[in-house]
């Protein structure tokens, strides 16, 4: 599903303009852009206004500067694409269907209508229209409820709110879930660290699901089924363990469906660490077949066979493979185009593993054979030599700390970029010296001073100069 099926067609060419401007690193030739959403010049006009006229009413610092040739986006480093695409998404009506179904999941048609004080005629043929866009997931609305399994219900809407929401609109649906003492349960019991990023994924799930347990009659066969090859796995009923634990303090009347909606997430949306995805690959069944199936077809089309057996490519293999056994569908920002060899591995797997009909790619099998096919580059790249960066930070010991602390977990990437204190007698030693003071370059080793405390400006352009380094 494109998000452009979720917006009505002005929206959607709005959406379509943002999407081109954001990507450009240079301002856009004015005819280009026209050429690329098929309007006029007239209307193009008109809609950039609309733009500008929408973001200074929200009071976001950005707005799209135009001249007679060329036109560019102006805004703050702090935006999201979601910030900006925002105000164009939240009034659609597929969107407030799609909200008011989360919050009060058994609705007549009726209710809904009224509720959104529109026709019962309208909404009807707006149910058409999504229920179309919806088919690639296996699910409908249908009678004010969805219909389909379960766990794609919660698969969509974990998309549609990541693809959509921004930051500050995810916090409420997080922070009413009260999920703090739930985060701490899964890492107990998985015996992990969860990043910030996964923290955020996990929050989303499980406050989605919150509101899903008050929708009647919920599907849970197709899961169910997936889960047989691994009920007897010590590895899984680890997992099963964890997610009943954190669903008993709900009192809920537990069935085994909803354990496993919440296990397939975890083992599938990158919230493994390296060791726990090798006992997931460990104990067999379809996904270690699929995985093995994967990287058996890449090592073929990579210059380095051994390099395929590297923990990161390993990690990647598995999760892929999980993530299409399990799940069904995908919500993309633009349409992808498939890399013909890497879309017959997803259809190989597919087919001979999963025992699914492959008639046709949808976004969830492009998806990742974009994925398999970034990998595939990603191991055909030259090796990358090795780089000392010196760190000179003078001045606030407990704010110099902070600062180098800082750069490490942003920048370090053993063992191609490794960072040290400088040292003057090692000035030849240094691929860049990175610093807080005047220090004029010497030897033509590169010197970056950094511009401010918050160093999100400093990140940017040193990310820019190690990929010089690098690459």
């Amino acid at each position: 599903m494109l998000v452009t099926a979720l917006l009505d067609n002005q929206s959607a060419l709005r959406y379509q303009i943002l999407n081109i401007l954001l990507e450009q690193s240079q301002p856009i030739s004015l005819k280009i852009l026209m050429d690329k959403v098929d309007i006029s010049k007239q209307t193009l006009t008109k809609y950039l206004d609309e733009i500008n006229q929408m973001y200074q009413e929200e009071e976001l610092e950005a707005c799209i500067s135009t001249n007679p040739e060329t036109i560019r986006i102006i805004l703050d480093a702090t935006l999201s694409f979601k910030d900006l695409c925002w105000p164009l998404i939240r009034n659609s009506l597929s969107v407030h269907v799609i909200e008011l179904l989360l919050n009060h999941p058994n609705l007549s048609n009726y209710q809904m209508a009224s509720t959104l004080m529109i026709s019962e005629a309208t909404l009807s043929r707006q149910l058409v229209q999504l229920n179309q866009a919806l088919k690639e997931f296996s699910i409908q609305i249908k009678n004010g409820m969805w219909y389909g399994p379960e766990e794609q219900v919660r698969y969509f809407y974990y998309e549609f709110y990541r693809h959509f929401y921004p930051d500050n609109e995810l916090f409420r649906l997080k922070h009413d879930a009260n999920l703090d003492q739930s985060l701490a349960i899964f890492e107990h019991r998985l015996s992990t660290n969860l990043t910030l990023v996964q923290r955020e994924k996990l929050s989303l799930w499980l406050g989605i699901s919150q509101k899903r347990w008050r929708q009647k009659d919920k599907d849970y066969s197709q899961l169910i089924n997936r889960f047989k090859p691994y009920q007897e796995v010590v590895f899984f009923d680890r997992i099963y363990q964890a997610v009943l634990r954190y669903l008993i303090q709900f009192s809920l009347k537990l069935d085994e469906g909803e354990i496993y909606a919440l296990m397939a997430f975890i083992l599938s949306m990158d919230l493994l660490d390296y060791s726990n995805n090798e006992r997931l690959l460990g104990f067999g069944g379809p996904i270690a077949k699929a995985s093995q199936c994967f990287l058996n077809q890449v090592k073929n089309l990579t210059q380095k066979g051994q390099a395929v057996m590297r923990e990161e490519v390993l990690y990647c293999f598995g999760q892929s493979s999980t993530k299409l056994y399990f799940f069904e569908g995908a919500i993309l920002q633009k349409p992808l185009v498939a890399d013909p060899k890497c879309l017959s591995m997803v259809k190989i797997v597919m087919e001979t593993i999963f025992k699914r009909k492959f008639k046709k790619a949808n976004n969830i099998t492009i998806t990742i054979s974009e994925t398999l096919n970034t990998l595939v580059d990603y191991l055909n790249l030259p090796p990358c030599k090795e780089h000392k960066i010196g760190v000179l930070l003078l001045g606030d010991p407990i704010k110099n700390s902070i600062q180098r602390l800082q750069l490490q977990k942003t920048l370090e990437q053993p063992p191609y970029i490794t960072f040290e204190t400088f040292d003057q007698k090692k000035w030849l030693d240094y691929d860049l010296v990175i610093t807080n003071v005047n220090l004029p370059a010497k030897n033509s080793v590169q010197v970056y001073r950094l511009k401010n405390s918050s160093m999100t400006y400093d990140f940017t352009q040193l990310k820019l100069i190690f990929r010089n380094l690098l690459y």
